[in-house]
């Protein structure tokens, strides 16, 4: 029955999406719902297999544990360190889906990070989605070291009609005056595109 249940309301926000989707002017209500969908997805656990928008893009696997709690992974600073000043994550943020809750959410809606690899999560239903570099710098900054080591940037996107093949490299826009040597290491993230099947929303 609770199987059943679970069928009926994953079918209906299907076709919800589906349908805002197809209507240009309520593109913004299909991106909110969508994006509520892909956390809700994530938080169960997932292993990703994200493509390259880069010639050179090393391959990728992210595999993303459940969420214990349903509060546990939305935070304010991204204070993730294992003590003060230490250059590790602590282990209890390792591959677990976490959510910002400030303004950093314009640019990045959630963060991933592996001992060797850190991913910054954009969730849209656009096919052009520009980045804020400072929204990306003040989440990066507050990283240690071994989390810097290796940072990409994996969009989130729903596999439909709609979303045009192959997704394209997005442009990361930089304010008058940030450095160049912060805008070039930002530029040169790998950006990489999940392609979200609407049957398993």
């Amino acid at each position: 029955m609770y199987d059943r249940i679970n069928l009926h309301h994953s079918m209906t926000i299907r076709n919800s999406i589906d349908c805002l989707l197809r209507t240009p002017k309520a593109h913004g209500w299909g991106e909110n719902l969508f994006e509520k969908v892909i956390h809700r997805r994530f938080h169960t656990g997932i292993t990703l297999h994200p493509n390259g928008m880069d010639d050179d893009s090393p391959t990728l696997d992210i595999k993303i544990n459940p969420v214990k709690s349903e509060a546990g992974d939305y935070f304010h600073t991204l204070s993730i360190r294992k003590e003060a000043r230490s250059h590790k994550v602590a282990i209890t943020f390792l591959n677990q889906y976490l959510i910002p809750l400030l303004s950093t959410a314009e640019t990045i809606d959630s963060v991933y990070i592996s001992k060797d690899l850190t991913v910054l999560f954009q969730i849209t239903v656009s096919l052009s989605h520009d980045l804020n570099l400072k929204g990306i710098t003040e989440l990066t900054d507050e990283l240690p070291f071994e989390a810097k080591k290796r940072i990409c940037i994996v969009f989130v996107v729903p596999d439909h009609e709609t979303t045009m093949k192959p997704y394209k490299r997005q442009t990361i826009v930089a304010l008058a005056g940030m450095p160049e040597d912060i805008v070039s290491k930002v530029v040169e993230y790998h950006q990489y595109v999940h392609y979200a099947s609407m049957n398993e929303i």
